[in-house]
């Protein structure tokens, strides 16, 4: 199965939002900043993903460390989460291929949408907030 993965950085457009929306892509994995947070003008895009079935999952870029955030300490790190995204907790971008494979594995076995999230939510865990 198709799953972008994609590195939050200032060349990230809407139009790549818009052209996942309008694909069978089934999930999209985002690499946000080393605290796990993203820009907030990609929230309406986070939503708009999430409306469509399609979860979005945030890996952190803290290379130094083995995991993500254990809790949300950040406003901008509440908004992707309130706008439907799932911030990974026990793994970071130093495990973006086994996130990456067990999406896909997810998907292969059928789970698709809130089940999908949940499966990789339970999988590696959220922050507290």
């Amino acid at each position: 199965p198709v799953t972008p993965f994609l590195v939050v950085n200032l060349n990230l457009t809407t139009t790549i939002f818009i052209a996942i929306i309008n694909s069978d892509v089934k999930a999209l994995i985002l690499t946000g900043y080393a605290t796990g947070s993203t820009p907030t003008a990609l929230n309406p895009f986070i939503r708009e993903t999430v409306q469509a079935g399609k979860p979005v999952f945030i890996l952190s870029d803290n290379r130094g460390e083995e995991a993500g955030p254990q809790r949300i300490k950040y406003g901008v790190q509440q908004d992707a989460v309130d706008a439907g995204a799932t911030l990974l907790k026990d793994v970071n971008i130093n495990s973006a291929l086994e996130v990456l494979a067990s999406v896909r594995q997810a998907i292969t076995e059928g789970k698709a949408g809130q089940d999908l999230a949940k499966a990789i939510a339970d999988k590696y865990g959220t922050p507290e907030k």
